[in-house]
Protein backbone atom coordinates (compact mmCIF):
# COMPACT_ATOMS: atom_id res chain seq x y z
CA UNK A 1 0.00 0.00 0.00
CA UNK A 2 3.23 2.63 0.80
CA UNK A 3 4.34 1.84 -2.57
CA UNK A 4 0.72 2.30 -4.13
CA UNK A 5 0.78 5.62 -1.91
CA UNK A 6 3.92 7.50 -3.60
CA UNK A 7 3.14 6.47 -6.88
CA UNK A 8 0.23 9.07 -6.83
CA UNK A 9 0.47 12.75 -6.85
CA UNK A 10 -1.40 15.14 -5.61
CA UNK A 11 -4.63 15.61 -6.72
CA UNK A 12 -5.60 18.41 -8.64
CA UNK A 13 -2.25 18.19 -10.92
CA UNK A 14 -4.25 16.73 -13.64
CA UNK A 15 -3.45 18.83 -17.39
CA UNK A 16 -1.57 21.30 -15.65
CA UNK A 17 1.60 20.17 -17.57
CA UNK A 18 3.78 20.59 -14.54
CA UNK A 19 5.12 17.71 -12.79
CA UNK A 20 4.50 17.95 -8.33
CA UNK A 21 7.49 16.28 -6.39
CA UNK A 22 7.22 12.53 -5.92
CA UNK A 23 7.61 11.41 -3.20
CA UNK A 24 8.87 7.77 -4.65
CA UNK A 25 11.90 9.89 -6.66
CA UNK A 26 12.59 11.55 -3.11
CA UNK A 27 13.35 8.57 -1.31
CA UNK A 28 16.95 7.90 -1.18
CA UNK A 29 17.50 4.50 -1.43
CA UNK A 30 15.74 5.79 -5.42
CA UNK A 31 18.61 8.30 -6.02
CA UNK A 32 21.02 5.83 -4.70
CA UNK A 33 20.07 2.90 -7.33
CA UNK A 34 19.36 5.39 -10.60
CA UNK A 35 22.65 6.99 -9.69
CA UNK A 36 25.51 5.38 -8.71
CA UNK A 37 27.97 7.71 -10.21
CA UNK A 38 26.30 10.65 -8.71
CA UNK A 39 24.45 11.96 -12.18
CA UNK A 40 22.20 10.35 -13.79
CA UNK A 41 23.62 9.35 -16.66
CA UNK A 42 20.84 8.98 -19.82
CA UNK A 43 21.18 6.73 -22.60
CA UNK A 44 19.20 7.09 -25.67
CA UNK A 45 19.88 6.90 -29.96
CA UNK A 46 21.34 10.04 -31.57
CA UNK A 47 18.42 10.52 -33.81
CA UNK A 48 15.83 13.39 -34.36
CA UNK A 49 13.09 12.07 -32.37
CA UNK A 50 14.86 11.89 -29.04
CA UNK A 51 17.59 14.86 -29.70
CA UNK A 52 19.54 16.98 -32.00
CA UNK A 53 22.22 18.87 -31.26
CA UNK A 54 21.89 22.64 -31.70
CA UNK A 55 23.73 24.19 -34.52
CA UNK A 56 25.34 27.35 -32.11
CA UNK A 57 25.94 25.66 -29.23
CA UNK A 58 26.34 21.78 -30.18
CA UNK A 59 24.55 21.43 -27.23
CA UNK A 60 21.97 18.34 -27.17
CA UNK A 61 18.47 19.53 -26.85
CA UNK A 62 14.93 17.51 -27.44
CA UNK A 63 12.62 15.19 -25.90
CA UNK A 64 15.04 13.24 -24.23
CA UNK A 65 16.87 15.61 -22.94
CA UNK A 66 13.55 17.35 -21.51
CA UNK A 67 12.13 14.25 -19.85
CA UNK A 68 15.74 13.36 -18.47
CA UNK A 69 16.06 16.82 -17.29
CA UNK A 70 12.69 16.37 -15.42
CA UNK A 71 13.67 13.63 -13.83
CA UNK A 72 16.91 14.56 -12.82
CA UNK A 73 14.89 17.32 -11.03
CA UNK A 74 12.82 14.70 -8.96
CA UNK A 75 15.88 12.81 -7.79
CA UNK A 76 18.46 16.09 -7.05
CA UNK A 77 20.58 15.04 -9.73
CA UNK A 78 22.29 16.58 -12.93
CA UNK A 79 21.35 15.05 -16.34
CA UNK A 80 24.56 13.98 -18.14
CA UNK A 81 23.57 13.08 -21.89
CA UNK A 82 24.86 10.22 -23.51
CA UNK A 83 23.81 9.55 -27.02
CA UNK A 84 24.66 6.82 -28.73
CA UNK A 85 24.77 6.01 -32.54
CA UNK A 86 22.33 3.37 -32.59
CA UNK A 87 20.18 1.16 -30.48
CA UNK A 88 22.17 -1.85 -31.03
CA UNK A 89 24.96 0.12 -29.25
CA UNK A 90 22.50 1.32 -26.71
CA UNK A 91 21.47 -2.12 -25.59
CA UNK A 92 25.11 -3.49 -25.28
CA UNK A 93 25.99 -0.49 -23.20
CA UNK A 94 23.27 -0.67 -20.97
CA UNK A 95 24.33 -4.49 -20.57
CA UNK A 96 27.39 -3.03 -19.76
CA UNK A 97 25.88 -0.53 -16.99
CA UNK A 98 27.63 2.42 -19.10
CA UNK A 99 23.79 4.43 -18.63
CA UNK A 100 21.43 4.54 -15.74
CA UNK A 101 18.15 5.44 -17.04
CA UNK A 102 17.21 5.01 -20.78
CA UNK A 103 14.62 5.62 -23.34
CA UNK A 104 13.55 3.65 -25.84
CA UNK A 105 10.65 1.76 -27.86
CA UNK A 106 9.56 -1.24 -25.51
CA UNK A 107 10.39 -4.44 -27.29
CA UNK A 108 9.50 -8.14 -25.55
CA UNK A 109 13.44 -8.94 -26.49
CA UNK A 110 14.44 -6.08 -24.08
CA UNK A 111 11.58 -6.37 -21.45
CA UNK A 112 14.30 -9.90 -20.58
CA UNK A 113 17.25 -7.33 -20.21
CA UNK A 114 15.69 -4.35 -18.47
CA UNK A 115 12.82 -3.12 -16.39
CA UNK A 116 10.44 -0.83 -17.34
CA UNK A 117 8.63 2.30 -16.50
CA UNK A 118 4.89 2.63 -17.78
CA UNK A 119 4.72 3.63 -21.22
CA UNK A 120 4.99 7.60 -21.25
CA UNK A 121 4.52 7.28 -25.19
CA UNK A 122 3.54 5.97 -28.34
CA UNK A 123 5.86 5.60 -31.56
CA UNK A 124 3.62 5.42 -34.47
CA UNK A 125 5.09 3.56 -37.47
CA UNK A 126 3.92 3.37 -40.84
CA UNK A 127 4.69 2.82 -44.57
CA UNK A 128 6.00 5.08 -47.42
CA UNK A 129 5.31 3.92 -50.79
CA UNK A 130 5.37 5.01 -54.29
CA UNK A 131 2.43 7.96 -55.61
CA UNK A 132 0.66 5.77 -57.66
CA UNK A 133 1.04 2.67 -55.81
CA UNK A 134 -1.93 1.05 -55.23
CA UNK A 135 -1.12 0.20 -51.42
CA UNK A 136 -3.60 2.26 -49.39
CA UNK A 137 -3.46 0.40 -46.19
CA UNK A 138 -1.11 -1.81 -44.45
CA UNK A 139 -2.50 -4.53 -44.90
CA UNK A 140 -2.30 -4.22 -48.47
CA UNK A 141 1.47 -3.97 -48.14
CA UNK A 142 1.66 -7.56 -47.06
CA UNK A 143 1.78 -9.40 -50.13
CA UNK A 144 3.81 -11.80 -51.91
CA UNK A 145 6.56 -10.35 -54.47
CA UNK A 146 6.49 -6.69 -52.11
CA UNK A 147 10.05 -5.85 -50.95
CA UNK A 148 9.64 -3.61 -47.62
CA UNK A 149 13.18 -1.94 -46.44
CA UNK A 150 13.77 -1.85 -42.67
CA UNK A 151 16.40 -0.83 -40.68
CA UNK A 152 18.48 -3.99 -39.25
CA UNK A 153 17.46 -4.59 -35.85
CA UNK A 154 15.51 -1.19 -35.32
CA UNK A 155 12.09 -1.55 -33.52
CA UNK A 156 10.16 -1.20 -37.02
CA UNK A 157 12.29 -4.27 -38.16
CA UNK A 158 11.55 -6.35 -34.45
CA UNK A 159 8.03 -5.68 -34.77
CA UNK A 160 6.99 -6.20 -38.83
CA UNK A 161 9.59 -9.87 -37.95
CA UNK A 162 6.78 -11.07 -36.33
CA UNK A 163 4.06 -9.84 -38.38
CA UNK A 164 4.81 -9.92 -41.58
CA UNK A 165 3.65 -13.37 -43.49
CA UNK A 166 3.65 -12.65 -47.37
CA UNK A 167 5.79 -9.52 -48.02
CA UNK A 168 9.81 -9.86 -47.87
CA UNK A 169 11.82 -7.65 -45.68
CA UNK A 170 14.99 -6.26 -46.72
CA UNK A 171 17.10 -5.12 -44.41
CA UNK A 172 19.25 -1.73 -44.53
CA UNK A 173 21.90 -1.49 -42.14
CA UNK A 174 21.69 2.10 -41.37
CA UNK A 175 18.44 4.66 -42.56
CA UNK A 176 20.68 5.81 -45.77
CA UNK A 177 21.33 2.82 -47.03
CA UNK A 178 17.04 1.74 -46.69
CA UNK A 179 17.00 4.93 -48.29
CA UNK A 180 19.14 3.73 -51.27
CA UNK A 181 17.34 0.41 -51.35
CA UNK A 182 14.04 1.91 -52.34
CA UNK A 183 15.99 4.64 -54.51
CA UNK A 184 17.34 1.68 -56.78
CA UNK A 185 14.34 0.02 -56.91
CA UNK A 186 15.58 -2.90 -54.64
CA UNK A 187 12.74 -2.36 -52.22
CA UNK A 188 9.01 -1.18 -53.17
CA UNK A 189 8.13 -0.08 -49.68
CA UNK A 190 9.68 1.79 -46.87
CA UNK A 191 9.06 0.98 -43.36
CA UNK A 192 9.27 3.53 -41.06
CA UNK A 193 8.35 5.89 -37.20
CA UNK A 194 6.04 8.29 -38.77
CA UNK A 195 7.99 11.37 -36.50
CA UNK A 196 10.43 10.31 -39.80
CA UNK A 197 8.37 10.72 -42.76
CA UNK A 198 8.70 14.65 -43.62
CA UNK A 199 12.32 14.16 -44.00
CA UNK A 200 11.96 10.58 -45.85
CA UNK A 201 9.94 12.52 -48.29
CA UNK A 202 12.05 15.24 -48.91
CA UNK A 203 14.73 12.49 -50.33
CA UNK A 204 12.35 10.48 -51.77
CA UNK A 205 10.35 12.57 -54.37
CA UNK A 206 7.07 10.53 -56.00
CA UNK A 207 6.61 8.87 -52.27
CA UNK A 208 3.38 9.11 -50.28
CA UNK A 209 2.83 7.71 -46.76
CA UNK A 210 -0.05 5.71 -45.64
CA UNK A 211 -2.54 7.29 -44.13
CA UNK A 212 -2.97 4.19 -41.24
CA UNK A 213 0.09 3.24 -39.03
CA UNK A 214 0.88 -0.60 -38.96
CA UNK A 215 2.01 0.01 -35.28
CA UNK A 216 1.74 2.01 -32.38
CA UNK A 217 4.90 1.31 -30.21
CA UNK A 218 5.10 1.57 -26.60
CA UNK A 219 7.96 4.03 -25.13
CA UNK A 220 9.41 4.12 -21.77
CA UNK A 221 12.52 4.38 -19.01
CA UNK A 222 14.65 1.50 -18.84
CA UNK A 223 17.45 0.37 -16.11
CA UNK A 224 18.74 -1.86 -14.96
CA UNK A 225 16.97 -5.05 -13.30
CA UNK A 226 16.99 -5.86 -9.15
CA UNK A 227 16.73 -1.94 -8.58
CA UNK A 228 13.08 -1.77 -7.17
CA UNK A 229 13.50 1.68 -5.50
CA UNK A 230 14.77 3.06 -8.46
CA UNK A 231 12.00 1.15 -10.58
CA UNK A 232 9.21 2.80 -7.95
CA UNK A 233 10.55 6.30 -8.86
CA UNK A 234 10.17 5.50 -12.61
CA UNK A 235 6.80 4.57 -12.47
CA UNK A 236 5.82 7.58 -10.41
CA UNK A 237 7.51 9.83 -13.16
CA UNK A 238 6.08 7.83 -15.85
CA UNK A 239 2.74 7.71 -14.91
CA UNK A 240 2.34 11.62 -13.39
CA UNK A 241 3.96 13.31 -16.84
CA UNK A 242 1.39 11.63 -18.32
CA UNK A 243 -1.57 12.97 -16.25
CA UNK A 244 -0.44 16.10 -16.08
CA UNK A 245 0.11 16.64 -19.16
CA UNK A 246 4.15 16.90 -18.90
CA UNK A 247 4.41 14.35 -21.31
CA UNK A 248 1.80 16.12 -23.90
CA UNK A 249 3.45 19.46 -23.64
CA UNK A 250 7.13 18.10 -24.26
CA UNK A 251 5.81 16.60 -27.38
CA UNK A 252 4.28 19.70 -28.74
CA UNK A 253 7.76 21.48 -27.95
CA UNK A 254 9.40 18.86 -29.89
CA UNK A 255 7.09 19.69 -32.96
CA UNK A 256 6.96 15.92 -33.64
CA UNK A 257 4.37 14.40 -35.66
CA UNK A 258 3.30 10.68 -35.03
CA UNK A 259 4.28 10.69 -30.94
CA UNK A 260 0.83 10.51 -29.16
CA UNK A 261 0.10 9.15 -25.70
CA UNK A 262 -0.79 6.08 -23.89
CA UNK A 263 -4.85 5.91 -24.03
CA UNK A 264 -4.51 3.95 -20.60
CA UNK A 265 -2.95 5.36 -16.93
Amino acid sequence: MAILLALVGPVGAQGTGKLPPLSACANPAARMEVAPTGSLRLGFALVGLWATRDPGSDRLQGLAIELGTALGKQLGLTLTPLPHSNLSSLIEKGRAGEWDIAISVVTPERRALFDYSPTVMLDEATYLVPAGSDIRVAADADRSGTRIAVVKNNPTDLYLTNIIRHAELIRAENEQASIELVRSGNADVMALARWNVPGRLKLLPGHRSLDENFAAQPVALSLQKGRPAALACLEAFAREGVRTGFVRDAIARSGHVGITLPNGP
